[in-house]
């Protein structure tokens, strides 16, 4: 039996990564939550990675498959496993060591599932360096 081998992500997928990261980090953007977002808004972290990366989207919708597909991040908008490491990063933002945190959040966490970037952005409002932080550290599940 022969085991399928994960995807590894292409050079294109990595260079897209590196500037969504950078993005996040400039300090360039203002925050935004609920949408991809616009200049005049403020953008999800997605949106930002979709403005940098040049993707066409719909500034009113949630997510971009084309700019998933251009850093390789799984469908459902970046959904990993959350680990000690990842807890104790977020944790000032909502204090999840303990499960009090708001929104939708708290049930990953009591669940045991994960969380998302639109998560971490929208119901937490970590900041977009530490988001980028998290990207950078390439969780298990966020990318495909």
């Amino acid at each position: 039996m022969v085991s399928a081998k994960k995807p590894k992500a292409t050079a294109e997928q990595l260079a897209n990564r590196k500037v969504w990261v950078k993005a996040l980090r400039s300090g360039t953007f203002k925050k935004g939550l609920g949408e991809l977002g616009s200049a005049k808004n403020g953008y999800c972290c997605l949106g930002v990675g979709a403005k940098v990366t040049g993707t066409k989207f719909n500034p009113g919708h949630s997510h971009s498959q084309v700019f998933s597909d251009r850093v390789g991040l799984r469908e459902d908008n970046g959904q990993f496993v959350l680990t000690k490491k990842l807890i104790k990063i977020i944790a000032p933002y909502g204090d999840v060591a303990n499960g009090n945190v708001p929104g939708s959040f708290a049930r990953y966490h009591v669940a045991g599932d994960g969380s998302s970037l639109v998560e971490l952005n929208d119901c937490i409002l970590v900041p977009f360096d530490v988001i980028g932080d998290i990207i950078e550290s390439e969780p298990k599940g966020l990318f495909i």
